[in-house]
Order: structure tokens, then sequence, then C-alpha cells
């Protein structure tokens, strides 16, 4: 329709102002500036958009970020009780936690297991998530993590992207038979335990929705602040 708009790509959560003066006044010469040339606007800030939130009217959105700098068992002392419950049922049925997923088969999975209507996962999207994933697994900025079964079947799988101090879980997914054998809870047990100790983050991405948020803070991940900056054509 020739309606100029700017919006969040999909697979990220948040971005932000990449400049060398990241101060309040940048901050506020972008977002005048963007809505001088697009009609529509829909992007999520980082947390350093706090100082302009009340100016601009930016809706704040939960991320959830778990402090690795602690022995294994102190990060587990702060598990929720499902949580551990799940992992024990996990253990108890003998899964395996591996980092060797094929990527092919990590692809297959997640497409497989996506809820593609309530996701809004469309044909592009799948394009954009098999391009990230071969690239991310390619330049080995990415690993894929796994829950499998005695047969080896695939049950749960997170792809962790490591950058700077933080490792980030940016594409996860559980099978129907995952998320009744706790699966999930299992998978992220072992890679909390494979890098506790360091002095790393681990950003579980995620998130808004309710029933996410308790799952990733079921780990004992805190609550991060990020923003979406909205704008409508018809108030235009």
């Amino acid at each position: 329709l020739g309606i100029k708009c700017l919006y969040q790509p999909y697979y990220c959560q948040q971005l932000g102002i990449f400049s060398s003066q990241s101060n309040q006044k940048v901050v506020v010469d972008f977002l005048d500036y963007t809505t001088n040339i697009f009609l529509y606007i829909n992007i999520n800030l980082n947390p350093s958009a706090e100082a302009v939130s009340s100016q601009f009217k930016l809706i704040s959105k939960k991320n959830l970020l778990l402090d690795l700098n602690k022995e294994y068992s102190q990060l587990k002392a702060n598990y929720s009780e499902n949580h551990n419950r799940n992992i024990k049922k996990a253990e108890k049925t003998n899964l395996l936690f591996s980092e060797q997923t094929n990527l092919d088969l990590f692809q297959k999975f997640y497409l497989g297991n996506i809820t593609r209507q309530q996701e809004t996962f469309k044909s592009q999207h799948e394009k954009i998530f098999k391009q990230l994933s071969k690239t991310v697994i390619g330049n080995k900025t990415g690993t894929i993590f796994s829950t499998i079964d005695k047969e080896n079947n695939l049950l749960a799988a997170s792809l962790v992207l490591h950058h700077q101090n933080r490792y980030i879980n940016i594409i996860n997914t559980s099978s129907a038979m995952g998320k009744s054998s706790g699966a999930s809870q299992f998978l992220f047990d072992r890679i909390i335990q494979k890098y506790a100790g360091s002095k790393m983050i681990f950003d579980f991405e995620g998130s808004s929705v309710p029933g996410i948020a308790r799952f990733y803070e079921g780990f004992g991940a805190n609550e991060e602040i990020f923003y979406n900056f909205q704008t409508s054509i018809i108030n235009k």
C-alpha cells in the first residue's frame, strides 16, 4: 500500500540504538526522527530506553535473566518445586542431555512442533529460522542443546547464542511427549549446570506471556524490563 512501517525482526526480542554517544538525547532524537519517517512503528527497545519511557509512552515488557556466577547447588536451590519434580521425573526415565544435535534434525523438530497459528508463524518465518540457525551453527556463535530418550528420540531442544557475557536462549521447543516427561525442565537444568560458576548471564529471552514467564522464573531467573515503542497510523 506504499505505507512505510518499522517493525521488530522475527527472532529478535529487543534492539536499541547503536551509537558511540548512547545518551538520552540520542534516544530522543532517534525516536523523534522515526516518527517523522514511518507511518506505523512497532519495535522493542533495550533497557536503556527507560530514561525516555514516560516521554514517549513506552510499554514495558519483561525479560528474564539468570546470573550464573554461583555454584550449581546454589542455583538449583532457587528452582521451583514443580521444576525439581519434573527434573526428577526426567532422570528416573533416563532422559539424556546432548550437545551434539544435528542441525537438520533440530530444524525438522522445531518446525514439526511449533504452534504456527498461535505464533503467527508463516512461510517467510520458516526461511528466516532455517537461515538463522544455519548461520549461527556455521560460524560457531550458537549451540544446539537437546533432551533425548533411550531410543535417541528428540524430546526438547534449544538453540543458545553466546555473545560477550551472555548465553541467549533464542529458540526452543519440545514435543508433546517432551512436555509430559519433564524434558524441557531437564534441558535447562543441564544447561545451567554446564555453565554454573561462570561470569555469564543466561538470557531466557522472555517473556511477557504469563505461562512462559512462570516457566523461566521457575529456574530462579530475575526480571529485566525492556520497552516497546508503538505509533498508530490513525493517530497520524
